[in-house]
């Protein structure tokens, strides 16, 4: 199963915000939204980088009254993990465990083309091994298909 499989069921939708945003502004789209990351993109649409939830928890507790001033562009994450529409969604769960990220931007080329979270790729990793454990129930009890 690659990204591509799981963008052609939830979609390409992308939140995207301008690193001049606030804080504030940046969390009313989160709750708004209810999503858990957006991409921060300059005035050419390109990724600049990535504000999640776990970025907008650690300014309120370093500086809670800084969120109606700071600039998600001063705090964001520009160092960004992404991952391409054919990557294979193993792997994709693997990266994401070990940077310790719940949100991966999918490019192709310069552009973003769709968001994975942690639960995308479980779910799809879930469904998986769910048809896999079908195909393998229906090879034991002598069902085959026939191809």
């Amino acid at each position: 199963m690659q990204v591509a499989d799981i963008l052609k069921k939830k979609g390409h939708r992308v939140f995207t915000v301008a690193p001049e945003r606030t804080l504030w502004e940046t969390a009313s789209l989160l709750a708004e939204m209810r999503i858990g990351a957006v991409v921060v993109a300059g005035p050419d649409e390109r990724m600049q980088g990535i504000f999640t939830e776990r970025d907008l928890v650690r300014e309120c507790f370093e500086r809670p009254d800084a969120l109606r001033k700071t600039r998600v562009g001063e705090v964001m994450t520009r160092d960004v993990v992404t991952c391409h529409p054919d990557d294979d969604v193993r792997r994709i769960e693997r990266t994401m465990r070990e940077h310790e990220i719940r949100h991966l931007p999918v490019l192709q080329g310069d552009a973003v083309v769709g968001m994975v979270s942690i639960r995308d790729v479980m779910g799809a990793l879930y469904e998986s091994a769910v048809e896999d454990a079908n195909d393998l129930r229906d090879h034991l009890a002598g069902h085959y298909v026939v191809c």
